[in-house]
């Protein structure tokens, strides 16, 4: 389980400027070895072992309702990359969702995109991965190689390849692995996993066109890896209105207003709620860019967005503490 110490380190860590320690663009695709990604974050963030972790998962998921109307096809899901001991019912009650679909239909296959944030490199394109297999205490998930390479040689100027150091080091993607392990113990799975980076509009616009051609796909299922406000000097980031009673409530209040704006798939609202009010969402270019997919989809008439669960690691009431919130969300087609 995690530790006391470790768990600050974790919030440390996420509030530190990222180092300058960008991913290799040269691998060649023939070049590339069998590389396993390890669970780097296991016995810290959230426990190595099965048995403890799967108690714990199976705990939150007991506790977490689902919406019958929403136990749909699935689509995407948007959860946190916190430690579990902050933000794990909040992911689970996402997660169930997925749960339930693949316990309840008929599922062949699934393919799942997961778009990370980039903590600890600086890049202004999205980062494919380099390994084969991604290590959880469920057993490893299998890398779909044939996908990447596809998306290299097709797009070879918007890509790079990360490195399996820089794989390992980030932990947006790795929060989400044992989740989908889970889930999916009984269904045939490849995983194909994007480190984004600082996109700017007309890349943003790029990586819709490419990724939205995959969204379609009915094997296909998004995951995007984000936070949601990082509060606190610590962040620099200290906005506070005081007609909303206390701290945690306003930055409640505030973090609402964005998930009013996921749930109606509102891109310009979204976009201006960024500019206006500044918050440090990490996964906004990954949230932009579903946002973008769906509203494009030929399908978007059916697709509903629900908030799952909302929560806050710290009830902020002072000044001179901190907080990172953190929400989940389910995305499904009404069929």
């Amino acid at each position: 389980m995690e530790s006391a110490n470790k768990k600050d380190d974790q919030t440390n860590k996420e509030g530190e400027s990222r180092e300058n320690n960008p991913p290799s663009d040269e691998l060649g695709l023939q070049s590339i070895p069998s590389l396993k990604r390890r669970a780097s974050h296991a016995g810290t963030w959230y426990s190595k072992k099965r048995g403890e972790l799967d108690k714990q998962i199976s705990i939150w998921f007991e506790t977490s309702k689902l919406e019958p109307r929403f136990n749909r096809r699935i689509k995407s899901i948007i959860a946190p990359h916190m430690g579990f001991s902050y933000s794990g019912a909040v992911s689970a009650a996402a997660y169930k969702y997925l749960s339930t679909y693949c316990r309840t239909r008929n599922v062949e296959f699934l393919r799942f995109f997961i778009f990370g944030s980039s903590h600890h490199f600086y890049t202004n394109k999205c980062c494919l991965s380099s390994c084969s297999a991604l290590e959880t205490p469920y057993g490893d998930l299998t890398v779909d190689r044939d996908t990447i390479n596809a998306l290299m040689k097709d797009n070879d100027k918007d890509f790079i390849l990360s490195d399996r150091d820089a794989e390992e080091q980030e932990f947006s993607i790795e929060m989400q692995l044992p989740f989908l392990a889970k889930c999916t113990d009984h269904v045939p799975i490849k995983v194909v996993p994007v480190i984004v980076g600082s996109l700017d509009p007309l890349t943003l616009e790029r990586y819709t066109s490419i990724f939205g051609k995959h969204f379609e796909s009915p094997e296909n299922i998004f995951i995007i890896s984000t936070d949601m406000c990082h509060w606190g000097s610590r962040y620099k980031y200290t906005n506070y209105n005081k007609d909303d009673g206390e701290i945690h409530s306003s930055i409640e209040k505030q973090d609402h207003e964005a998930i009013e704006l996921l749930e109606r798939h509102d891109i310009v609202g979204f976009t201006k709620y960024l500019h206006e009010v500044q918050s440090p969402i990490c996964g906004r270019h990954s949230l932009e860019m579903l946002m973008n997919i769906i509203s494009s989809s030929p399908q978007k008439g059916k697709i509903r967005t629900k908030l799952a669960k909302y929560g806050q690691s710290v009830a902020v009431k002072d000044f001179s503490e901190s907080c990172i919130t953190f929400a989940s969300f389910v995305t499904v087609i009404e069929e």
